[in-house]
């Protein structure tokens, strides 16, 4: 066959074709060889472009998707609030006056072993208007620099494929006011247990306000109070599970509201967004609310203060305007100081 084929090879000697053979052959694999090269590289190059291309499309996917999502919402679930904050000072403030039937339902209740905080907590989230948790946060800051502080629930996720790294945030557009609060029911202290959470401190006139680390320690020391991203960042996305935290929000008496600036990097590239809400706001405490009901653990049971207390109100006390403890406006009331009644 290969007489036919190959010019010159039925009249070679034998060592000539043995020559001749081992050449064919020799450039047979060397043809296969290169023709495997270069459909190797085609087809890495068809799979580049693939890849690109569908990288292009889950770039154009992932553009569409928002980087994360906050969810800040206020512990008006005061019994879940009482649990996961501290248990200091407190205050359960409603924006609207209570009725009379509402008043009589809360002076009717002896709070103690008959009767304990959860179970009237309970009892007032079925009011009318739902109650709003205050209370002191004079153990997680200096403590001659007195805070109120709101509980909230934050949670960050992001449902990105590739990572979005949380570098900073800080509130913001901070406006503050007058309270509108009507209504504040004073308990006393219940102990002072304090959770590893996050604060931001809206007291002060800096523009800009951190995210703060809080880190309890033993009473009746202050929490370690830091900047929050001084030690650490906030990884979502990529299969992160979502952060989550108990959020005090820091004020002194007044009603304020904010927005979160937040500073994030995804795909090296560093970023900025403004969150805006109308939740992000506080209740403050007005100086002298239209009601106000205390209640008295030394058996002495409700005292009541305020114009819009119903002269029906079933009242153990019923404090005037002269009273040591109204003498001159705060937002401490009753019991707060020892000095006071």
């Amino acid at each position: 066959m290969l007489d036919s084929r190959i010019p010159g090879f039925a009249s070679a000697d034998r060592r000539s074709r043995w020559k001749i053979i081992v050449s064919a052959l020799m450039l047979t694999v060397i043809t296969a060889v290169v023709t495997s090269y270069f459909q190797f590289g085609f087809n890495l190059l068809t799979l580049r472009a693939t890849a690109k291309a569908e990288d292009s499309v889950g770039d154009e996917i992932e553009a569409g998707k928002e980087p994360f999502v906050m969810a800040v919402t206020p512990s008006n679930d005061v019994a879940s609030a009482f649990r996961d904050n501290t248990l200091g000072m407190q205050w359960i403030a409603f924006e609207d006056p209570l009725s009379l039937a509402e008043q009589e339902q809360v002076l009717a209740r002896p709070i103690g072993n008959n009767f304990p905080v959860d179970e009237f907590l309970k009892m007032l989230e079925g009011f009318t208007n739902k109650p709003l948790l205050i209370y002191s946060a004079q153990n997680h800051m200096r403590k001659e620099t007195h805070r109120l502080a709101t509980p909230y629930k934050m949670t960050l996720q992001s449902d990105r494929t590739k990572a979005v790294s949380i570098r900073a945030m800080d509130a913001v557009e901070l406006q503050c006011s007058e309270s509108r609060i009507s209504t504040v029911i004073y308990l006393h202290p219940e102990g002072n247990e304090v959770v590893d959470n996050v604060a931001v401190d809206l007291v002060g006139d800096t523009l800009i306000h951190p995210l703060l680390r809080q880190e309890p320690e033993a009473y009746p020391n202050p929490p370690k109070t830091y900047p929050y991203f001084s030690r650490s960042y906030i990884e979502l996305g990529n299969g992160q599970t979502s952060w989550a935290n108990n959020l005090d929000v820091l004020t002194g008496k007044d009603q304020c509201s904010w927005s979160f600036k937040v500073s994030y990097v995804s795909k090296g590239t560093q970023h900025t967004t403004t969150l805006r809400d109308s939740r992000f706001r506080t209740p403050g405490l007005p100086d002298m609310p239209r009601q106000l009901l205390e209640f008295r653990p030394d058996g002495k049971g409700w005292k009541c203060w305020g114009d819009q207390i119903a002269t029906e109100a079933s009242c153990s006390i019923r404090a005037s305007v002269s009273d040591p403890g109204l003498s001159a406006p705060t937002m401490i009331y009753w019991g707060s100081l020892p000095s006071q009644p």
